[in-house]
């Protein structure tokens, strides 16, 4: 009986590792590719380049508003609730709530965007001050 408690640790203790590597790998992987977008993002050593994050932020409004008008569509194309009861009126509120979640992602990934713009023109005010001083 010991030997099979035994065994059982073991395969128990070896399943964790396995899972343990999985997890870091995938980590490493996720982490790399953020460093390598943040490289991309970065202009030289130090400048930020707003206008790439500001164009990133618009993108990723227009994404938001593809599924937005993907979640309209489909809540048109839903049958009357009544034809499913409960689990019909789950189904629309659900779209309408994703809808919902959307239309604030946009507003937030816009506002960012225009931060952005509004830095990225501060930045080259200042390089064109500091170029004219020269």
């Amino acid at each position: 009986m010991t030997m099979k408690t035994e065994i059982g640790k073991w395969i128990t203790l070896v399943s964790l590792f396995a899972l343990l590597a999985a997890c870091a790998s995938t980590d490493s992987v996720t982490s790399t590719q953020n460093t390598e977008t943040l490289s991309n993002i970065q202009d030289g050593g130090s400048n930020i380049d707003h206008i790439a994050l500001a164009e990133h932020h618009e993108k990723l409004a227009d994404d938001f508003q593809t599924k937005v008008k993907e979640q309209e569509e489909a809540l048109k194309h839903k049958p009357r609730s009544s034809y499913f009861g409960k689990h019909g009126r789950n189904v629309k509120s659900h779209v309408a709530y994703k809808i919902r979640e959307y239309n604030k992602a946009i507003q937030e990934n816009l506002e960012k965007a225009s931060y952005h713009r509004k830095l990225a023109a501060e930045q080259f005010n200042r390089e064109s001050a500091a170029q004219a001083s020269r």
